[in-house]
Order: C-alpha cells, then sequence, then structure tokens
C-alpha cells in the first residue's frame, strides 16, 4: 500500500510540477510589527500532502534581518493547512549567522482564491536557555501563485 501510494504520488507530482508563490505580510513581533517577504516552492506535491521549501524574511529593523527557510508539510483541506520547521538565520551589518540551538516551527492555514492566497500563521521559537528569546509570534500576508 505504502509503495502504492509512494508511486501514484511520484506521478502525480511529475503532472503537476513545480508550483512557486510569493507574497509579503505582517508579522505581530511584541508591541510592534515587522514586514515580511515570502517564497514558496512546491518541491514534492502529492494529491494528499506537499512537501514545500517554504522561506520568510523578516524585517525587523534597517539593521536586523531575519530569514526562516522552512521545510513545510502542506495539507490540502477547506482551508490548506501547513506545519513548518527552521533554523533562524540572522542578517545584519554584522554578518550572517545561524542561531545556535533555535529552531522556529509554524502552523499556518490558508485560503486561495485564484492566483491569490492569503494566509496566516503562528511561529513558536523554541531554543536552549540564553540562546535566543522563545516566543510565539503571528503574521498574516498575501501570496500570488507564478
Amino acid at each position: 500500500m505504502l509503495i502504492a501510494t509512494l508511486l501514484f504520488g511520484a506521478w502525480g507530482a511529475e503532472e503537476a510540477g513545480a508550483f512557486v508563490r510569493v507574497g509579503a505580510g505582517l508579522a505581530v513581533v511584541g508591541d510592534s510589527f515587522a514586514p515580511l517577504g515570502r517564497v514558496v516552492v512546491d518541491v514534492l506535491p502529492l494529491w494528499f500532502i506537499t512537501l514545500s521549501v517554504d522561506a520568510e524574511y523578516w524585517l525587523f529593523s534597517a539593521s536586523s534581518h531575519q530569514l526562516l527557510p522552512f521545510m513545510a508539510l502542506s495539507l490540502p483541506l477547506i482551508f490548506p493547512v501547513t506545519l513548518g520547521a527552521a533554523p533562524i538565520v540572522t542578517l545584519s551589518s554584522q554578518g550572517v549567522g545561524v542561531v545556535p540551538a533555535t529552531l522556529a516551527i509554524k502552523g499556518g492555514l490558508g485560503l486561495f482564491v485564484g492566483p491569490f492566497g492569503v494566509f496566516g500563521e503562528m511561529l513558536v521559537i523554541v531554543s536552549a536557555p540564553q540562546s535566543f528569546v522563545d516566543g510565539i509570534f503571528f503574521a498574516a500576508g498575501v501570496t500570488v501563485g507564478l
């Protein structure tokens, strides 16, 4: 059964090809807001689940940015559900680095209307003590499919 599912999924992925979505949104960070950009590339689109690279670029200030390269799984329900995990890559005037012992986990809901999509997500930052600030962040935005 598993082999049949994998074979059928591989056949469906070959028919569908990769799907790319780009967009922008706004995240709630403490008492302020941070704009974000998003690029989603469906790597393995099966009929029941899709594996994607979902990169988000958060702009906290002119000198502090973060890249979150999520590996995400999406389920095509009435509202598509997405679950993903990513390391946190900091980009600043001091250089580029990965925040050690820290992981961003996200859960999101989407709604597609033609080529446009609306997304809402919650991010939970999990880190070892004194590595990074733990927290929960909310983000929402719009994407367009290419």
